[in-house]
């Protein structure tokens, strides 16, 4: 499991696209990453992520650590 499959929304289509797209070029912004990809508000996936693993137990954490 790659770690862009841990957000939510993002399954294995969009998260070979995303890989495929960096090795091309750096993402400058969450626009950027959207506009390349199709990925539908990642901005957002990422919010979502970190609310998850703050207020839920995570089996894997991308953002933050549990104490």
């Amino acid at each position: 499991m790659h770690a862009f499959e841990l957000l939510p929304g993002i399954g294995k289509k969009y998260m070979w696209q995303i890989v495929n797209e960096r090795e091309k070029k750096p993402f400058e912004s969450f626009a950027d990453l959207h506009s390349r990809t199709g990925v539908p508000d990642p901005l957002r996936a990422v919010v979502k992520r970190i609310i998850e693993e703050l207020t839920t137990n995570q089996k894997y954490r991308i953002f933050t650590r549990q104490f």
